[in-house]
């Protein structure tokens, strides 16, 4: 198979810029299982007030490789936990 197209895409940078007070955050984990291990994305929604009190919003992002599942816990599923 020849390879036809090949794109970079370099990490995002998004953060709440320093002195501002944050109202409210909400976080997500998504775990992806890929060829050699797992795709781990750790994403926020928070919402916040910047230093000239206007409400303001940004959205984080990280991925992470894993080679095992993280939310595998002792043989079991995190969601069988909670059972």
């Amino acid at each position: 198979m020849e390879l036809s197209r090949a794109t970079f895409r370099s990490k995002e940078e998004s953060k709440v810029p320093s002195g501002c007070e944050i109202i409210k955050k909400e976080t997500r984990l998504e775990v992806e299982e890929i060829e050699n291990g797992f795709l781990v994305v750790k994403s926020a929604d928070v919402k916040y007030i910047d230093e000239s009190g206007n409400t303001q919003y940004c959205y984080p992002c990280k991925k992470y490789f894993s080679k095992t599942n993280p939310l595998k816990i002792e043989e079991k599923s995190l969601a069988d936990k909670f059972d």
